[in-house]
């Protein structure tokens, strides 16, 4: 898991009617506002792209957790600083104490050099009911005339929630660094039900070899095309807490030219989380973090 330092950095409309006159017994004020708008938009887009592509990867994906997730991640510590180093200089005499803790139902995360397409299906519940004699998680015929497994799993289990047939799952994730003596504190938590991503990082495109192939039917060669289909579907809830309390930090100096925070607490929660990434500029990258 990859973390980031930063610093810590502590269509109205109105209609008014004013009416200025002496009160009276038998006065009398009525008006009327009447409006009425139509807004229609209407729009095609069209792309055509006539590509070779040197290779294609094709993912068909389907993932399902039944249960909670939960992580707990807890920290303390008392530094003592060498008794030479008077005062200490907070710029290179501070170490850090971290805390992480991680919470994930399903997690996908595909790289390609090449083409890809992608069919990925995660499904996350809590429990099913024991006394169910039909497994609630079996998508049926159905899937003859919708032709997505992933997209007919989700439905199906969009109705057995609706009867009770499955129970929302608890995903949670907490993190805590209390009482840290002379260190910097960094606690990060983290709780995600589903997390996909696809990542595609292709070679620059290149003209066709004229002597391969008609270059008028396809005049570039590139890899830098993605179609992907995720469906997610998560029945429960996600909570983060991140906790740093009770830090002390005593006769060091520069504290205020730190290029990161003495105290850092982050918590994340997501529910479904789905990323893709096309570039072209050749040699993958590391995985998008979930």
């Amino acid at each position: 898991m990859k973390k980031q330092k930063h610093f810590l950095a502590g269509s109205a409309a109105a209609l008014v009617v004013t009416v200025a006159a002496p009160a009276m017994a038998f006065d009398n004020t009525s008006w009327d506002w009447t409006v009425s708008a139509t807004d229609t938009k209407t729009g095609n887009q069209t792309s055509t792209l006539n590509a070779l592509p040197t290779g294609q990867a094709t993912v068909d994906k389907m993932q399902v957790t039944v249960g909670n997730s939960d992580a707990q991640a807890s920290a303390d510590s008392q530094v003592t600083l060498p008794a030479s180093i008077d005062p200490a200089d907070g710029m290179t005499s501070l170490g850090t104490v971290e805390a992480a803790a991680a919470a994930y139902g399903n997690v996908s995360s595909d790289q390609s050099g090449v083409a890809i397409n992608a069919n990925i299906g995660q499904f996350h519940v809590g429990s099913i009911d024991p006394t169910v004699t039909v497994d609630p998680l079996a998508a049926g015929t159905t899937i003859a005339t919708d032709g997505n497994a992933n997209h007919v799993m989700a439905k199906t289990l969009m109705d057995q929630a609706a009867t009770g047939l499955i129970t929302p799952h608890q995903t949670t994730a907490n993190a805590d660094a209390v009482g840290v003596k002379d260190a910097l504190v960094d606690v990060e938590a983290r709780a995600v039900s589903n997390s996909s991503s696809l990542i595609l990082a292709a070679e620059p495109a290149v003209p066709l070899d004229a002597t391969a192939l008609d270059p008028a039917a396809y005049p570039l060669v590139t890899d830098a095309m993605m179609t992907g289909d995720v469906t997610q579907f998560s029945l429960g809830d996600t909570a983060a807490t991140a906790l740093g309390s009770q830090q002390t930090i005593g006769n060091v100096s520069n504290l205020g030219t730190l290029d990161r925070p003495v105290m850092r607490a982050t918590a994340t929660s997501i529910g479904n989380l789905s990323a893709m990434s096309v570039t072209a500029k050749g040699g993958l990258t590391d995985s998008i973090n979930p």
